[in-house]
C-alpha cells in the first residue's frame, strides 16, 4: 500500500494490525515503515516521532534483527539524533 502511495489505508491498516496482535514483530514494523514513508512522501514530521516509536517496539520484540536496527538508525538520522542512529 505504501509503495502505491496509499498511505491513509497503509497507515490504518497497520494500527489494525497491532491493535489486533502487539506481541507480533512484522505488525510493528509494517506500521513503522507505513509511518516512515508517510513522513518522507507527505512531509509529516508528526508521523516519524509516532514512526520511531513503532520501530522501538519492533526492537523490543526482536533486539538481534538485522533490519530494524537499520531503520531505526534511518529514522533516527531523519531528526539529526546523530548519537543513537550511530548505536543502530
Amino acid at each position: 500500500l505504501v509503495f502505491q502511495g496509499q498511505y491513509p489505508k497503509a497507515l490504518e491498516y497497520g494500527q489494525r494490525a497491532v491493535e489486533l496482535d502487539p506481541a507480533q514483530l512484522d505488525c510493528w514494523l509494517f506500521l513503522g515503515m507505513a509511518q516512515m514513508c508517510t513522513t518522507w512522501c507527505l512531509g509529516d514530521r508528526e508521523l516519524l516521532t509516532r514512526a520511531l516509536q513503532s520501530i522501538e517496539r519492533a526492537v523490543a520484540i526482536a533486539p538481534h534483527y538485522a533490519s530494524i536496527h537499520h531503520n531505526i538508525g534511518v529514522m533516527l538520522l531523519l531528526t539529526g539524533d546523530l548519537d543513537r542512529a550511530e548505536y543502530h
